[in-house]
């Protein structure tokens, strides 16, 4: 596959993305939201873009070539590549948006509260055993491991943030929280797997209202097929 800043980057579906001109910086290619969703990548389609790339020396639909995996048997090259949960969401999406709140000026900046959410999510955060890393200063945000943005999104940030974020930035937050919350459980009912799909749905739609455009990343797209994953 091409990488994530390429035209048909998705290993997942066929989503084309868009150049997008950023202040300051060069025109780059962002997945913005679409209300209708892309057509989902087949295996058969997978092995012809990767055949017919072999034979014109170009991609074709994001498709490189064939690889040796493709030997294996009984893969399926449309499905055997999936975002997961430490790289995609924690230090892909909630990181990207952690950094804007806290260093980028915008209507979402809550760089002067910084002291503030330290001073509760530092003294009054007790965390269970089962959470190796104790929480640290937002100082030290830009080098916080995936699972120190995995325990705020789903642990903390909730009931701290309620008091520091505009109404439709924490509710916007929440629509992430409490799908990633009902996707993680070890057993899921078709009711909540669905009522995740809807919620993370209508998180991406508003993305592009809340944040700047730029926010539509690589990453950001693959929260699309969160679901489908688990499904599978």
């Amino acid at each position: 596959m091409e990488h994530h800043m390429s035209k048909y980057a998705c290993n997942s579906c066929t989503q084309k993305s868009k150049p997008v001109d950023i202040p300051n910086r060069r025109t780059r290619r962002y997945f913005l939201f679409q209300e209708e969703k892309a057509k989902l990548r087949k295996d058969e389609d997978m092995k012809r873009y990767g055949d017919r790339a072999l034979l014109e020396g170009k991609p074709c639909r994001g498709v490189k070539g064939p690889s040796i995996k493709s030997l294996l048997p009984l893969l399926d090259r449309s499905t055997c590549s999936f975002p997961e949960h430490l790289h995609s969401l924690c230090l892909g999406v909630v990181k990207s948006l952690m950094l804007l709140m806290f260093l980028k000026p915008g209507p979402w900046n809550l760089k002067e509260f910084t002291g503030a959410i330290d001073k509760v999510f530092l003294k009054n955060v007790q965390p269970p055993d089962d959470v190796s890393r104790l929480p640290r200063s937002l100082s030290f945000l830009k080098v916080w491991k995936a699972s120190e943005f995995s325990h705020w999104l789903i642990f903390y940030s909730v009931p701290i943030m309620t008091k520091f974020m505009k109404k439709e930035y924490f509710q916007h937050w929440v629509l992430l929280v409490i799908s990633v919350q009902l996707l993680s459980q070890e057993k899921i009912s078709a009711d909540d797997l669905h009522l995740a799909d809807e919620l993370l749905r209508l998180f991406l739609r508003d993305v592009g209202l809340l944040y700047p455009e730029s926010a539509y990343t690589y990453n950001m797209h693959q929260l699309e097929h969160f679901g489908l994953c688990v499904r599978r």
